[in-house]
C-alpha cells in the first residue's frame, strides 16, 4: 500500500483542522462511508461488520495507514472524543482478534 505521509510532510501546519481534512481527504474511497475514520475518532464497526472491514487490503490496513501518517506527522494528535491515534489502532486490532462493538476504546481522556 502506498505510504500517505511524504506527501503531506511538506505542507503540513499543525490543527485540528488539517488533521479533519487529512482524514476525509486520505481515507480511500474503496471504504465505505460507514468506515470511515471522523475527526471525533470513532468508527462505526460493528460485530456484523467486523469481517468485512478486517479482509486484507481492505478498510483496516487503510485506515491504519492513515493513522500512521498522523502520527509520523503529529504524534499527540488526539480526537474529538478524546482517543489519540494509539487508542485508535488498539481499537482496530482488539476489533479484528476478538469482535467490535461499535465504540472507540480510549484509555484516557486526552484534552
Amino acid at each position: 500500500m502506498e505510504k500517505l505521509c511524504p506527501a503531506a510532510r511538506g505542507v503540513w501546519l499543525v490543527s485540528t483542522l488539517l488533521v479533519a481534512s487529512f482524514l476525509v481527504e486520505k481515507t480511500p474511497p474503496s471504504c465505505p462511508d460507514k468506515y470511515k475514520l471522523t475527526i471525533e475518532g470513532w468508527m462505526n464497526v460493528t460485530s456484523e461488520d467486523g469481517e468485512a472491514f478486517c479482509k486484507e487490503g481492505g478498510c483496516k490496513d487503510q485506515t491504519l495507514a492513515v493513522l500512521d501518517c498522523i502520527n509520523d506527522v503529529k504524534r499527540d494528535a488526539w480526537f474529538g472524543s478524546g482517543a489519540v491515534v494509539q487508542d485508535l489502532v488498539f481499537t482496530i486490532n482488539h476489533g479484528c482478534t476478538y469482535g467490535f462493538n461499535g465504540t472507540t476504546l480510549i484509555k484516557k481522556k486526552h484534552k
